[in-house]
């Protein structure tokens, strides 16, 4: 499967309307007299959504992760480099 390159909102946007269909469709099993042919094609949609779901939940996790480490790495050579604090107030190196 390719990958496509999604911005956190667009991820975010993302997973709220598939849960949003996954309750709409639950709701529409549990509620209407459904043929089994149709019931079947729901559920096998359903499946379907919430791997979608799972993915995109992942690579939330993923970014969210990234997004972290990204902000670390920043903020810990900021405090290497800040004019304001001595040699001796300076964070020690992290290995």
């Amino acid at each position: 499967m390719t990958m496509m390159n999604l911005s956190p909102k667009a991820v975010r946007f993302l997973v709220e309307a598939l849960e949003f269909w996954l309750a709409a469709y639950q709701t529409q099993l549990e509620t209407s007299d459904l043929h089994e042919d149709d019931a079947s094609e729901l559920t096998n949609d359903m499946m379907f959504l919430e791997s979608l779901l799972q993915e995109l939940r992942e690579m939330q996790s993923r970014a969210n992760v990234t997004s972290f480490l990204g902000w670390l790495h920043l903020y810990l050579k900021m405090g290497e480099r800040d004019p304001r604090k001595t040699k001796h107030q300076r964070r020690p190196d992290i290995c």
